[in-house]
């Protein structure tokens, strides 16, 4: 979690550039799920639009900066 949380910065950067996708393993032995991601960017002002399962064990999501 703590790597995480401290790639979110650089993400929201990215993020400026156009889409990006964001992935996690399904286990959850992270501790990650995408309503905990979905929250974390909600914060710094990012926002999902497009949810999708990988494969069996990964799942992603596509997100961009907020519009106003």
């Amino acid at each position: 979690l703590a790597a995480f949380h401290g790639s979110l910065r650089a993400l929201r950067t990215t993020a400026a550039g156009g889409r990006v996708w964001v992935l996690w393993r399904k286990n959850k032995r992270d501790g990650l799920d995408g309503n905990l991601i979905r929250r974390a960017l909600v914060e710094i002002g990012l926002v999902d639009y497009k949810i999708c399962a990988y494969d069996e064990a990964w799942s992603g999501m596509a997100i961009s900066i907020k519009k106003v």
